[in-house]
């Protein structure tokens, strides 16, 4: 038994040189040994457990996301489409009443220059006939007051409060 023994012990000692000196040699040509290819096989099967985790996280989002996500998307859309038309409307009404307040300043604008123009004439015209200039500062005071009344309709109001701001 003890030569057995001692047999076992030689071979194992020289089974460890015999695989460390081929280890070297395999690395001195660049030639994987079964240690590197041991290796691999251990980060191959890391990066397929991380694959499949991966995979499995992505199906239970996938699956969470439709449950999360409330109706149709094409329904969702068309709603939204709806309100960007209201919206366009309404924008296109803006414009309108916008272009018509200026409208309606340039014709105040001229309605206060003819009254000015009216005024001179009717001082001019005291001075050439007393009698008749009763009857043009009649029609003067009735046009100042259909002005004053159009004046202080509401809308006026407002365009006149716009102005100031």
């Amino acid at each position: 038994m003890e030569s057995a023994s001692q047999f076992l012990e030689s071979y194992a000692s020289f089974y460890r040189t015999f695989r460390r000196t081929n280890e070297e040699f395999f690395s001195n040509l660049q030639l994987p040994t079964r240690s590197d290819i041991a290796r691999v096989a251990e980060l191959v099967i890391a990066v397929e457990d991380k694959v499949e985790q991966i995979e499995d996280t992505i199906e239970d989002f996938e699956d969470n996301y439709t449950k999360a996500v409330p109706g149709n998307l094409d329904e969702r859309l068309v709603h939204v489409e709806k309100k960007l038309d209201a919206l366009s409307a309404s924008l296109q009404e803006l414009t309108t009443a916008d272009d018509l307040e200026k409208r309606l300043d340039r014709v105040e604008s001229k309605l206060d220059k003819l009254l000015v123009a009216l005024e001179k004439i009717e001082a001019k015209e005291p001075q050439r006939n007393p009698k008749p200039a009763t009857l043009t500062s009649r029609r003067t005071q009735e046009a100042k007051r259909e002005s004053s009344k159009n004046q202080t309709l509401p809308a006026e109001t407002e365009s006149v409060s716009r102005r100031t701001k």
